[in-house]
């Protein structure tokens, strides 16, 4: 079979990235691409030099699709499958053989659907690390929607929208007829909880109004319905057929002959519908589908792409394949055309890497174990007090207090301290006209002064003297008006304060505050200290 362009294109740039040394490639790819045909190419390559190669898969679905385009030269390694050939060159395995089953040291592994189970497949890696590897998947992405971790390289190159301009795959027309409020439902690893789904929309009215909606936008299309269980999966069927239209359903408790008699139905259009329930999520495709209907709500992206992806794929007479949402899937993954760039997962998270600099894709960036940690405590606290809109100073002071206690990594003092008075330094316990809070860097003699102010607040008098005294004499002082400053405020100091197994350096620069501190000196007519 002669490769596509793309695909040609995509097999050399992994090449050339074996051969600048990766040794791990993630491919993102998107469902129609010829995954498959791809990885026919490349075997036949390495095969063609002698070398093994390892293809697993996470189901027996899958395998065989496999094992025909491959052909009879491959070996299935799939529990007492007879097919199973020790000696040869290419061996297809399914995820679940490969824990206790011995085989001779890969030279190459591809892993089809690399998402599916990444603890198994890094397992898989660690067992044979001198073996070049690559990842394929539509979604190469964990549940947050981050690339998946220990890969060397991800291309990327090819997208949805590539694939229907140049007619590989058909465009999508997309209507969300219902609105759901779901605002109620507990969340669970990321995704609605499917308990909690079945509560509320496990219901007659709610399965009528899925099947209006299919009669008015998608009657008489050939359809595949998501639903959130087999509970929810029979109920909607019934309701299909309470209806008078030809419906079928398959799930996990129904028995191969039940299931094969179901797709043979439905292949044959002699049912138009049919609901499921994590079956027909990967590795299935049925090029007539004109209609994906989603009656199951989910916020997890990989999820959604996979199942808009079953009905993505040419057939004749088959200009579009239809959307239809009834479960706020669009609203809450966006267009299913949509380009998107999948990203490493962040250090910390996607707002302190941004705010602090740091990338996986820099190695300059690394962090320090202790900063890591750190990093990674406080950003727990961010979440709680960043975006918080405050009512009082008093209620701004309790969370800054909060705050700073509990990153435990700085010293800090409220209403007592130090202040300079007259040229002198001297303890107080009197904090008129002085910083709400006195804060010791570190363990370095680095005193600073922080104010707490509400968007509308000004200095009071003694302020107005005191701290132009302080700025005078070198304390460093700033200003706040949530958490989120504080943060900023310590990542300055951090930022300007060197720390060497000779003591603590002070760049010249800390006296060059930043944006943020500028538009609090300015709104209090306080002049900054020159460098």
């Amino acid at each position: 079979m002669q490769l596509r362009p793309y695909q040609q294109e995509l097999i050399d740039k992994i090449r050339e990235k074996f051969v600048d040394g990766k040794t791990h490639i993630l491919v993102s790819a998107p469902t129609g691409a010829g995954k498959t045909i791809i990885s026919k190419s490349i075997v036949e390559s390495t095969v063609s030099k002698g070398k093994r190669v390892l293809f697993t898969a996470h189901r027996r679905k899958l395998i065989e699709q496999t094992y025909n385009v491959f052909g009879k030269n491959s070996s299935v390694v799939m529990g007492n499958d007879k097919r199973f050939n020790e000696d040869s060159l290419i061996q297809i395995a399914t995820l679940q053989s490969l824990r206790t089953r011995k085989l001779t040291t890969p030279d190459l592994i591809i892993f089809d659907e690399v998402h599916y189970a990444p603890k198994m497949i890094n397992t898989i890696k660690k067992r044979f690390p001198k073996a070049y590897t690559i990842g394929l998947s539509a979604t190469p992405i964990d549940s947050q929607g981050y690339l998946l971790e220990g890969w060397d390289e991800i291309i990327q190159d090819i997208d949805i929208n590539y694939l229907i301009k140049n007619g590989y795959l058909v465009d999508t027309e997309n209507y969300a007829p219902m609105r759901l409020n779901l605002e109620d439902v507990k969340m669970q690893c990321g995704d609605y909880s499917n308990t909690e789904l079945d509560k509320k929309l496990n219901k007659d009215y709610e399965c009528s109004n899925i099947i209006e909606n299919w009669i008015k936008y998608g009657g008489g299309k050939k359809t595949v319905v998501f639903c959130i269980n087999i509970k929810h999966s029979e109920n909607v069927c019934k309701s299909f057929l309470k209806a008078g239209i030809k419906c079928g359903v398959i799930h996990s408790k129904k028995t191969d002959e039940e299931l094969e008699e179901t797709y043979k139905q439905f292949y044959n259009d002699e049912i138009k519908v049919l609901c499921n329930v994590d079956v027909l999520t990967t590795g299935w495709d049925c090029p007539d589908l004109e209609c994906i209907l989603f009656a199951r709500p989910t916020k997890s992206l990989r999820l959604y792409l996979q199942m808009v992806g079953r009905g993505l794929r040419q057939s004749i007479n088959k200009e579009k394949c239809l959307i239809l949402d009834c479960a706020n899937v669009i609203f809450d993954n966006g267009i299913p055309t949509e380009h998107r760039v999948f990203k490493r997962k962040p250090f910390i998270s996607e707002r302190v890497d941004k705010l602090v600099g740091i990338s996986r894709d820099n190695p300059k960036t690394r962090l320090t174990e202790e900063r890591e940690v750190y990093l990674l405590k406080i950003q727990k606290y961010l979440d709680l007090y960043a975006n918080k809109k405050y009512r009082n100073e008093s209620e701004l002071q309790t969370d800054v207090n909060k705050y700073l206690k509990k990153t435990g990594y700085f010293w800090w003092r409220q209403n007592s301290g130090k202040v300079l008075h007259q040229k002198r330094w001297i303890s107080f316990t009197n904090k008129a006209g002085l910083p709400d809070i006195t804060f010791m860097y570190k363990k370095s003699s680095v005193y600073v002064g922080i104010e707490l102010k509400m968007p509308y607040g000004r200095l009071t008098p003694k302020q107005n003297v005191t701290f132009r005294e302080m700025i005078d004499q070198g304390v460093l002082l700033f200003f706040a008006s949530n958490v989120m400053d504080i943060f900023l405020i310590i990542e300055f100091l951090e930022k300007n304060i060197i720390e060497s197994d000779a003591g603590y350096f002070i760049n010249k620069n800390i006296y060059n505050l930043f944006e943020r501190q500028d538009s609090f000196y300015l709104k209090f007519m306080l002049k900054k200290r020159s460098v």
